[in-house]
């Protein structure tokens, strides 16, 4: 059997396009928006200096804006995926089904117009996911989704802790066929997500200690992380300390420290996909 897979997934977004920046952008200093497009080069670079691959969710914003940008990613071997196209990154469940299919279709098409190729994967701004939502991604084409968190509940946010751990056919908990779901992973025994916000909140030996676990439990395993975060992101008044909390060197060595550990399991999150769906990974489940 093959060993554990890890897919690093980037949501690559402007700053400002973060839940806890909702109603507070007209307030932060001019130019944090396109602080969210900064850290970009250095995840590329990191993921290449180790040989790896990973998978950028990126919004059809910042794809018409920076086609180069997306190119460049494209030609470094690295998946492009679709999430979304809004900068200000709509609830999609809460609008109405031809505006839903135009913000998901619209940024298929400009990806794909970019890369000259189909763009698989799709992970809904905010992991705002239902069924209604999830039928329109399959219905314009993608193969697999990752918006779901099966995480313990965090008020306001999202967290299923009943949800699937491991990658499955959308049939088994949306009630959707024809499309995969590769959930986030959530440490065992903790129940919260090894990436983004929460490997700043809890800490590094967190990120590593939780990463180690869920690849002794899960044959596939996938982290986030925004580009933003490995810049040093401005506290203003209002914005929740939490929001810049520890961004800037300290994610940047915590990801470069785990990149190094895993360099040779990581591959892009379609790749991962496709060799568990083939059985090349035991089927056993560890229970969280």
């Amino acid at each position: 059997m093959a060993s554990p897979r890890l897919a690093i997934t980037v949501d690559l977004e402007f700053v400002d396009s973060a839940f806890l920046f909702r109603g507070r952008n007209e307030r932060a200093p001019a130019g944090t928006g396109e602080m969210g497009l900064n850290g970009v080069e250095f995840i590329a670079d990191l993921l290449e200096r180790h040989g790896c691959r990973g998978t950028f969710f990126i919004l059809g914003e910042v794809a018409e804006n920076r086609p180069e940008l997306v190119a460049d990613l494209a030609n470094r071997g690295h998946e492009i995926a679709s999430h979304g196209y809004s900068k200000s990154h709509p609830d999609l469940r809460e609008l109405r089904r031809s505006d839903v299919h135009e913000e998901i279709v619209s940024a298929k098409e400009i990806l794909e117009d970019i890369v000259g190729d189909d763009i698989a994967g799709y992970r809904a701004p905010a992991f705002a996911m239902d069924e209604d939502v999830l039928s329109v991604v399959r219905d314009a084409g993608f193969a697999y989704d990752s918006s779901l968190v099966p995480s313990r509940r965090i008020p306001g946010f999202y967290g299923d802790a009943d949800a699937p751990k491991l990658p499955f056919e959308a049939t088994e908990w949306y009630g959707v066929g024809g499309i995969s779901e590769f959930p986030i992973t959530v440490a065992p025994l903790v129940g919260l997500p090894v990436s983004g916000a929460w490997i700043r909140l809890l800490g590094r030996m967190y990120a590593l200690w939780g990463l180690s676990k869920a690849m002794n439990a899960y044959p596939a395993v996938t982290t986030y992380i925004h580009p933003w975060e490995f810049i040093d992101v401005p506290q203003f008044d209002e914005l929740p300390r939490r929001v810049p909390w520890r961004t800037g060197e300290y994610v940047r060595t915590s990801f470069e420290q785990l990149i190094a550990r895993y360099s040779d399991q990581i591959a892009p999150m379609g790749e991962v996909l496709r060799e568990y769906d083939s059985g090349e990974f035991s089927s056993e489940v560890v229970a969280p």
